[in-house]
C-alpha cells in the first residue's frame, strides 16, 4: 500500500541485471554482438535499483579479475579458484575497464545504485569480504593476503608482484585505494545531473556500427532518447586503438559533452576515433535556447 511508505519510504526493487550483464564486458570469448544481444535483455521500462555489487555480493572491480563465473556462487574468500588480491596487480588495465562500467551504470540506470567503496576502488570476495571498512586515504591498513596455492601454475610472476610466505602459504600485498575514481564518479554525476530527464526517463537503443571491414570493432555504442535531446555512449572494450563509423540518424551534428568537439553526421554516419579502453560521451539538443 502506497499510503503505508511515509514521506521516506520507497516502491521500487533492486536488480543486479546490469552488474551480472558487465562483467564478462571485456572478456574476448564474447564477441561484441553476444554483448550487445545480452544488452537488449536489460530494459528501463521497469524501474529499478541498479546495483553492480552489495553486501551480498563480490566487489564489482574483482569480478574483472574473476571471469565466466556464474553471478553470485562459489565467490567467497575460500573459493579455490577466486583470485582475491587487488585487482590492478594482475591486470594493470583494471582501473580503466571499471571506470568503463561505471560510465555505463550511471548513463543506461534510471536509478543507479552505488555501493560504498566503490567511489575507492575498493576490492573483495563474497560476504562478509564485501564489507571490510572503507578505505580511507588518512589510514594505513595492514597488509592482505591470499592462498598461494591459487597461483602454482605461475608462481614465478607472482612472486614478482607479490611478497611471498612460504610458511604460511600465502602472498600479501598492500591496501591502497584509488586515487582517480572518486573525481570520476563525480565527472560522469556531473554529466547525469545536466540532463537528469533524459537518463531516468529517456528511451535506450543499441547503436549499431558501418564497419563491415573491420573483423573485431570491440566498440559497444548506445543511445539515450527523450523528447528533443539525446546522449550517444560510445565505448572501445579492447586495449587497442579503434577507428569505426556509428550508424546515427538525424541532421545536427552532436557536441562531445567534455570536449566540446562538434562530431557531423554524414550520411547517417559519425566517424570516431577511440584509444584502447577509451570512451565518447556526445550529447545532442534539437531546440536549445
Amino acid at each position: 500500500n502506497l499510503n503505508n511508505l511515509g514521506k521516506d519510504g520507497f516502491d521500487i526493487m533492486g536488480s543486479y541485471k546490469l552488474g551480472v550483464w558487465m562483467q564478462n564486458l571485456f572478456e574476448d570469448s564474447k564477441d561484441i554482438e553476444t554483448i550487445k544481444g545480452e544488452m537488449n535483455i536489460y530494459s528501463i521500462d521497469t524501474p529499478t535499483w541498479d546495483l553492480v555489487e552489495s553486501y551480498d555480493t563480490d566487489r564489482f572491480y574483482s569480478r574483472l579479475i574473476n571471469p565466466n563465473r556464474e553471478f553470485d556462487r562459489l565467490n567467497n574468500y575460500g573459493s579455490d579458484d577466486y583470485i582475491n588480491v587487488r585487482p590492478d596487480l594482475v591486470d594493470k588495465d583494471a582501473i580503466k575497464k571499471l571506470k568503463l562500467t561505471t560510465l555505463i551504470q550511471l548513463t543506461i540506470g534510471e536509478n543507479p545504485v552505488v555501493y560504498y567503496g566503490s567511489e575507492k576502488a575498493m576490492w573483495g570476495a563474497d560476504s562478509p569480504d564485501s564489507r571490510k571498512p572503507m578505505l580511507w586515504d588518512d589510514i594505513k591498513f595492514e597488509n592482505e593476503t591470499d592462498s598461494l596455492k591459487k597461483y602454482n601454475s605461475n608462481r614465478d610472476k607472482i612472486a614478482k608482484i607479490f611478497k611471498t610466505d612460504l610458511i604460511k602459504d600465502n602472498i600479501s600485498y598492500s591496501v591502497t585505494p584509488d586515487k582517480t575514481l572518486e573525481g570520476w564518479y563525480k565527472k560522469i554525476s556531473e554529466f547525469r545531473n545536466f540532463d537528469l530527464d533524459l537518463f531516468k526517463n529517456g528511451k535506450l537503443e543499441i547503436l549499431n556500427l558501418n564497419n563491415k571491414n573491420i573483423e573485431k570493432p570491440n566498440i559497444l555504442s548506445y543511445k539515450r532518447e527523450y523528447k528533443d535531446r539525446s546522449a550517444i555512449i560510445v565505448i572501445n572494450r579492447s586495449n587497442s586503438k579503434k577507428t569505426v563509423k556509428l550508424s546515427v540518424t538525424g541532421k545536427k551534428e552532436y557536441t562531445d559533452y567534455y570536449s566540446g568537439k562538434k562530431y557531423n553526421i554524414d550520411g547517417d554516419r559519425i566517424n570516431i576515433e577511440l584509444e584502447g579502453y577509451g570512451y565518447l560521451v556526445l550529447y545532442r539538443r534539437i531546440n536549445f535556447d
